[in-house]
């Protein structure tokens, strides 16, 4: 049983390449349905308790036995295959949690809402040399969606090779504006979003921090096809590649005003993250209209934090309304609205 936002085609593949669904926890093996196509890459979280219960990250990549947390600079972890165990052709399969994972399906009724993006399916390697010339330098499984905009890429770059000068394929027909990026093997390693969009220089921020953008202090580099290795030699990196997509998805930036700040983008959205990315201790903010299905939009997630779902207790201080070309922000709350300063934002239809 689930609730969703059931994807109607009109013909396009970013149509049908986003959706989310909610369910409730029972710790039974069944499937989550409604989802409208089979997805690649499910992110779930937790809505009830934050003991333990990270976010789950897991795409058809890395594959289903594998959980990766935005919270958390914490491993891939492999020992929990009774947790998402397949995708399906509308949605994706639970495990019975009998390892006590408790990423995605806990008994006692805890709720939870999983956000699907649909990829191209089975990875495809892209091999060195294989685009132009002598690009890429390093071979990448890939599963991209072209028209959706989104890809996921995984590499093992070589240990004590050429750090930061390599190349990687990423399998879309654009420039990624953003890639959250994670070695999975390399507990010391956080998740770095890398994007030119703030300033026009190439930017780093970290998903399991509230930490502001700082300047990326290599020469990372993105194409039409590939994008640079950022380091990490011999250990696995995932990567989750966007761009935007008329009147399907939209990654930018907005200045931060006194008063209302409404933030164009082409059509109504129904899930968007915020993050502030000029000073430190803002999070990131994950709302969509599934959990709040009217405006205004209150129910807040974080993807720095294992917290639960809450909304503000005073002031309404996170509302937004989703529009039919975009979202106003009514508040001047610093996490996603103060005068003067930077925020980044996807939002997706």
């Amino acid at each position: 049983m689930s609730l969703g936002r059931r994807l109607i085609s009109t013909g396009t593949a970013a149509d049908v390449s986003f959706n989310t669904v909610l369910y409730t926890g029972n710790a039974s093996a069944r499937s989550i349905t409604g989802v409208g196509f089979q997805p690649d890459l499910t992110w779930i979280k937790n809505r009830s308790s934050s003991s333990n219960y990270f976010h789950a990250l897991i795409d058809s990549v890395r594959g289903v036995g594998k959980v990766l947390s935005s919270n958390t600079s914490s491993v891939d972890s492999t020992n929990y295959t009774d947790q998402l165990t397949s995708f399906n052709l509308d949605g994706f399969s639970l495990g019975n949690n009998s390892s006590g994972g408790n990423y995605v399906n806990v008994s006692g009724g805890d709720n939870y809402v999983a956000w699907n993006w649909k990829g191209g399916g089975t990875p495809v390697t892209i091999g060195v040399n294989s685009i132009t010339g002598s690009t890429p330098s390093i071979a990448s499984s890939v599963s991209a969606n072209t028209a959706a905009g989104f890809s996921i890429v995984k590499y093992t770059p070589p240990s004590g090779g050429s750090v930061y000068t390599n190349t990687v394929g990423h399998g879309l027909s654009s420039p990624p504006e953003i890639i959250i990026q994670k070695a999975t093997q390399n507990s010391s390693a956080s998740w770095y979003v890398h994007t030119s969009l703030i300033d026009g220089s190439n930017d780093y921020l970290v998903l399991n921090s509230t930490a502001p953008k700082a300047d990326n202090p290599h020469n990372f580099a993105v194409t039409s096809t590939t994008f640079t290795d950022w380091g990490w030699n011999g250990n696995e990196i995932i990567n989750y590649c966007w761009h935007s997509v008329v009147g399907y998805s939209k990654i930018g930036i907005y200045e931060g005003v006194t008063g209302n700040k409404t933030v164009t983008i082409g059509f109504r959205p129904s899930f968007v993250i915020i993050k502030n990315t000029s000073n430190a201790g803002n999070n990131w903010n994950m709302m969509d209209s599934v959990r709040d299905t009217s405006n205004p939009i209150e129910l807040n997630l974080w993807a720095d934090t294992a917290d639960t779902e809450s909304t503000a207790s005073q002031g309404n201080v996170y509302d937004v309304d989703f529009e039919d070309t975009g979202f106003t922000i009514k508040n001047n709350f610093t996490p996603f609205n103060a005068n003067e300063q930077d925020y980044i934002y996807m939002a997706f239809k």
